[in-house]
């Protein structure tokens, strides 16, 4: 990933990607050592408009999985970005992606697991409305999601 995308993906900055953007239309789709895009990066920090107007300008990063198989929903949902991991479930939504809403990260943990562990119960509860298959999953370690604390 080109260093000033990664910067600008940590700090949320929108006019410097779109001018990113402007000299090279594929900057987008670079990615860190981790396997990581900026929508990934800008999960982890929260920037909920920043990662709008990257979904905008490609939705097809909501699809990417970095190397321990996390969604950039994942990331947000792991990070307590509640509010972005929310929006981001609807875009999952309008676009049918409902096998990477299933998607399972490297243990075997759905998006469900992590909204339970981390105590987001009105993130799981949409979740379970949008795809109600998540409460059905296990993770390697033969943990429901249901029965987790």
């Amino acid at each position: 990933m080109d260093h000033r995308l990664l910067k600008a993906s940590m700090s949320g900055n929108s006019n410097e990607m779109n001018h990113l953007i402007l000299l090279d239309a594929n900057i987008l789709l670079g990615t860190t050592p981790q396997g990581s895009t900026c929508l990934h990066i800008s999960s982890i920090f929260g920037h909920q408009e920043f990662s709008m107007t990257v979904l905008a300008l490609n939705n097809s990063l909501l699809s990417r999985i970095n190397l321990y198989g996390e969604t950039p929903l994942v990331v947000a949902t792991t990070n307590g970005r509640v509010s972005l991991a929310s929006a981001m479930l609807k875009q999952y939504q309008q676009l049918k992606l409902s096998e990477m809403i299933l998607k399972e990260d490297n243990n075997g943990n759905t998006v469900l697991h992590h909204a339970i562990r981390s105590g987001h119960c009105d993130l799981a509860l949409e979740l379970i409305t949008a795809e109600p298959k998540l409460s059905e999953g296990v993770n390697k370690h033969n943990e429901s999601p249901m029965y987790l604390q």
